[in-house]
């Protein structure tokens, strides 16, 4: 019989436990679930290349966009003397997309969505040399 009692004693301590713990943990556990639901899954990082004579130029996708310039001799290209104009050619009718420079690559403005554009065109204007670059974004990279 006082095995029977302390074993009532104990299941009414573990339950009364069990209630403490949900009691506690319930609340946080309601943030973590609110924060997952709220981040997106990351999409895959995507980019693509074109070498020109002098230039070879690397766009990355994200948000923002990045646009990489190399030279073919690094050494000898300043980015302060580079000049970049990106237009936007399809979907129809072409834009000029406005870039900024952020330390070794440009930024194109943060709506922009590199999914939605079909082909995109890059000028690159260094020390009176000019290369244009076309990207399709509809074949892989």
């Amino acid at each position: 019989m006082n095995n029977q009692v302390n074993l009532n004693r104990f299941v009414r301590a573990a339950a009364i436990l069990n209630l403490i713990f949900l009691a506690i943990m319930l609340p946080s556990m309601k943030a973590w679930a609110d924060v997952d639901a709220l981040d997106p899954l990351p999409q895959p990082v995507r980019e693509w290349k074109k070498e020109g004579q002098f230039l070879t130029i690397q766009i990355v996708s994200g948000k923002p966009a990045k646009i990489y310039v190399f030279g073919r001799e690094e050494a000898k290209l300043n980015l302060a003397d580079l000049k970049l104009t990106v237009r936007r050619l399809n979907p129809y009718p072409g834009k000029t997309l406005s870039v900024d420079r952020a330390g070794n690559y440009f930024s194109l403005p943060y709506e922009t969505d590199l999914e939605k554009i079909k082909k995109l065109e890059v000028k690159a204007t260094v020390e009176n040399k000019m290369e244009v670059f076309q990207f399709n974004f509809g074949e892989k990279p």
